[in-house]
């Protein structure tokens, strides 16, 4: 390599000791060089050094997304228990009502989502039956076909203006049977 003008290093050995000796060429139209010779142990301390602190970084950028990670578990964890123990306050409170209870999508056709256990009883229907035929169906099947304009304007003005609406109409069971109903419409803002 030095004949050939190239700059580049090596290690040697002398005396038990360890050497870094680099070479770079001086210039143009020169045959000179610039050795240096360096122990090897320098070099190794310098360097080890870098590392240990390279690796120190790394633990600690590491650890921070770590503890991140953590701290955005626990805050999702914590507000999934709370909406949790919502859900089950509001079943609770829907269910202490001794009157039909219905929640329906705001908007035509206004599926139905859930029926209170007075809601229920009044249809006749258990909540093994009302999950599988009932929800998700539009609210509107559950009312007598001659009071339907009517109910679907209720269900309009009560969802746009966000005005408490009465409502007295014929509803019809699943078996068929009819009963007469009466209550509020209403829109619920979470």
């Amino acid at each position: 390599a030095l004949k050939a003008g190239e700059q580049g290093w090596t290690v040697c050995a002398s005396n038990g000791k360890r050497y870094v000796i680099s070479y770079v060429p001086l210039g143009v139209n020169s045959d000179w060089y610039l050795l240096s010779i360096i122990p090897k142990a320098a070099i190794d301390k310098q360097t080890n050094h870098i590392i240990v602190e390279t690796l120190t970084l790394l633990g600690v950028f590491l650890f921070g997304i770590i503890t991140l990670a953590i701290v955005v578990l626990h805050f999702i964890k914590n507000a999934a228990l709370k909406v949790n123990r919502q859900t089950v306050y509001i079943d609770h409170l829907y269910n202490a009502v001794p009157e039909g209870i219905a929640l329906l999508t705001p908007d035509a056709p206004y599926g139905l989502l859930r029926l209170n256990q007075e809601g229920l009883h009044l249809l006749n229907e258990s909540v093994i039956a009302a999950e599988n035929v009932l929800y998700g169906e539009s609210v509107l099947n559950l009312f007598d076909e001659k009071d339907q304009p009517l109910i679907i304007e209720i269900l309009d003005n009560a969802s746009r203006m966000g005005k408490k609406q009465r409502m007295e109409c014929r509803m019809v069971r699943p078996d068929g049977t009819n009963f007469w109903a009466a209550g509020i419409v209403e829109k619920s803002v979470d």
